[in-house]
């Protein structure tokens, strides 16, 4: 059974803190844990991964309650939100740590002063603007940013988006709003778009589309009496009660067999 782990990673190097939780079926797989706070991300990215780990309190996952009670006391206890030497930007409250820019800090501006960076709410805001803070993020953090990007490859690079012309309704609505530049969706009436929808269907070119079936015919044919028939897939089947399946791998069903 899995157990809920609250721990401290301490950076080898810099003696940097990070407070987080873990939920891990044995001690080693906590203690791999290395932590997922978008500070402590960054730190480690440039520093390096050599961490130290202490763990602070263990118990099942049904005591989720307890666990969050002695998460928040311990964040309140080590200051981690306030005290530069921890990475956290939340407190923990056993449901894992703030992993972007935004998470947890809705209502609220980044603001930083030489190296130093704090998340405050609105309306303490131009406080701090007139003691040397500005709104935002340091050079360097957003130099890291910038290149933690580089030579990623963007997720939809070399993909089409599907044309239009796939989708025949799709397709009957564009060329009606081509022939009809008037009307446009932002003033249409359900009773217009209706009646845009039935002018598409009921186009000739769109009815036969329907028609056209959207698998290829299967042509086979009766060993008994030499008949041919070349039909759709439902129709060997709702028709003549063959089962398609077995002509499309060669085999003969109810005395019919692909040519």
């Amino acid at each position: 059974m899995s157990n809920l782990y609250l721990m401290i990673k301490t950076h080898a190097v810099t003696g940097q803190k990070y407070l987080c939780k873990r939920q891990a079926a044995t001690e080693r797989s906590a203690i791999n844990y290395t932590g997922s706070g978008f500070n402590w991300k960054l730190h480690l990215a440039e520093f390096g991964n050599r961490i130290f780990t202490e763990i602070l309190y263990v118990c099942p996952i049904k005591n989720k309650n307890e666990f969050r009670r002695i998460a928040i006391k311990y964040s309140h206890e080590f200051n981690i939100v306030n005290d530069p030497i921890w990475a956290n930007m939340i407190i923990e409250q056993g449901q894992g740590g703030s992993t972007s820019k935004t998470n947890g800090c809705k209502g609220k501006k980044w603001i930083f002063m030489d190296d130093k960076q704090k998340v405050v709410a609105v309306e303490n805001l131009n406080e701090y603007i007139k003691n040397g803070w500005s709104i935002g993020f340091p050079h360097h953090v957003r130099l890291k940013l910038s290149n933690s990007l580089k030579g990623r490859t963007v997720f939809n690079k070399g993909k089409k988006m599907k044309s239009l012309l796939e989708y025949t309704s799709r397709a009957s609505k564009l060329k009606y709003y081509i022939q009809h530049p008037q009307q446009t969706k932002l003033n249409e009436t359900f009773e217009q778009r209706s009646a845009i929808s039935k002018e598409c269907l009921n186009r000739p070119e769109v009815i036969l589309k329907f028609k056209e079936p959207r698998k290829p015919l299967i042509t086979a044919q009766n060993i008994n009496t030499k008949e041919i028939k070349t039909l759709g897939r439902s129709q060997w089947y709702t028709i003549l009660k063959v089962n398609y399946k077995r002509l499309l791998q060669g085999r003969t069903s109810k005395g019919w067999r692909t040519m």
